[in-house]
């Protein structure tokens, strides 16, 4: 049977499964680009905390310089 002899019906289903296990494939793309998108935003609070942790560090410490300073004059 050549494709021009599939009957209509036939002919739909493949199409539908075929569009099926596109919109499969595209979820799971979708999935996964969520997935990396959220694991990059997590990584990059966490940075932003530890630069914030750091810069209060910097802070407290100028404070404890500047103290000193102080006592000793």
């Amino acid at each position: 049977m050549t494709p021009a002899y599939v009957p209509q019906t036939l002919e739909n289903a493949i199409l539908d499964l075929h569009r099926h296990r596109l919109a499969e494939q595209q979820q799971r793309i979708t999935q996964e680009y969520r997935a990396q998108v959220i694991t990059r935003v997590e990584a990059e609070k966490q940075r932003e905390e530890v630069i914030q942790r750091n810069r209060g560090v910097e802070v407290e410490g100028q404070r404890q310089v500047e103290i000193n300073q102080i006592i000793e004059k």
